[in-house]
């Protein structure tokens, strides 16, 4: 909640959706959530690695 905009925005179909990618035990991850600033809300919504990453949220969603 201190930096709710380190991830970057997603563009499209996937706006809604904001991914900060960092290294776990050596392997690329990707957070995704959802933020919003007018209800203070934080949303995760998917952690995992980058192969059929969006995919899979397209799918969620």
């Amino acid at each position: 909640m201190e930096a709710p905009f380190i991830g970057e925005q997603k563009k499209g179909d996937l706006l809604f959706l904001r991914v900060h990618k960092f290294k776990m035990v050596k392997q690329l991850t990707l957070l995704g959530y959802s933020y919003q600033d007018s209800i203070m809300t934080l949303e995760l919504i998917v952690l995992g690695t980058h192969e059929n990453f969006y995919r899979d949220i397209k799918a969620l969603y």
